[in-house]
């Protein structure tokens, strides 16, 4: 809102470029909903209800998209809108969303629960697509930082650095899974896999945390060294570590492992090590994961 009350102008989105652009069948235009024109086809620049200007695309499924977007009514302020596909029955997941509303605001836990700070209805001639409103899920580096009392990033924070972080390789999605594989051992175990205390006593290092992962899962390949922009720091041109701090040893995930016994102990070794990869094409995918014989014994 402009101070003189009234809502700010969209954005004026630059042309395309003059390349030219080359069609692809993306996220929700595989799925027969899509071809029926049961999604809303929306655009980045499209400004919906008057007042939420698209400007990404977040995700999307069977019955819905999301997209981030800027409120012209709040200082274009980024908000998240789900756009659900039409001929969908949503009331209970709006009637829960009504009620969480009217939670009362002294409760402990009532910052911590997303709400809806608006919910429409888009209009189109095949039908109607109910909208929910919602605050991004994200915190900036920012909020973080103000989390901890200290105006420090904890140690636990940086602790869960993938290889790609480490070395600073192109990275992409299985940056995820490595992420994913620390956390799931950090709860099942209930103690860290990695802490990266460097012995100066300063706290984390990555060269500590990259020592403890050479210890734990043995040496990353040379090809993957070649990838990474801060390899030298660490690693000879062949392949051999180069810091004076030493490589752990008489440590892998089986001895580290403590909750498990026999055969659950080795489909859970199995499981860690499809997540706990150098190379970014030897992580399992998110799929494949979720097949894994360990989470479905």
């Amino acid at each position: 809102m402009r101070s003189d009350g009234l809502p700010r102008l969209p954005y004026v989105f630059p042309p395309v470029a003059s390349k030219p652009f080359v069609p692809e069948v993306l996220d929700e235009e595989r799925f027969e909903q899509f071809k029926l024109g049961k999604s809303y086809p929306a655009n980045i620049g499209d400004v919906l209800s008057f007042r939420y200007q698209i400007v990404g695309k977040l995700g999307f499924g069977t019955t819905s998209t999301v997209w981030l977007a800027r409120d012209l009514e709040r200082g274009h302020k980024y908000v998240t809108l789900k756009i659900y596909t039409r001929g969908e029955d949503n009331e209970e997941e709006f009637q829960v969303y009504k009620r969480l509303r009217q939670g009362s605001s002294w409760h402990p836990g009532h910052g911590h629960v997303r709400k809806v700070l608006d919910l429409f209805k888009i209009f189109t001639s095949s039908g109607d697509h109910p909208c929910l409103v919602q605050n991004p899920t994200w915190e900036s580096f920012k909020d973080l930082l103000y989390r901890n009392p200290n105006h420090r990033y904890t140690e636990d924070l940086l602790k869960s650095g993938s290889p790609e972080v480490m070395l600073k390789t192109d990275w992409s999605y299985p940056i995820d899974v490595w992420n994913v594989g620390v956390m799931v051992w950090d709860l099942f175990e209930g103690r860290h896999l990695f802490h990266g205390n460097d012995p100066d006593g300063e706290g984390y290092s990555t060269r500590a945390h990259l020592a403890e992962a050479i210890g734990i899962i043995g040496p990353p390949p040379v090809d993957v060294l070649q990838r990474g922009k801060r390899s030298h720091e660490f690693f000879t041109f062949d392949g051999k570590w180069k810091e004076d701090i030493p490589i752990p040893t008489g440590v892998s995930l089986e001895l580290s492992e403590e909750m498990l016994q026999g055969t659950n102990k080795e489909m859970f070794i199995s499981f860690m090590r499809g997540m706990l990869q150098w190379r970014p094409e030897d992580k399992k995918t998110a799929k494949y994961l979720l097949q894994d014989p360990w989470l479905n014994s």
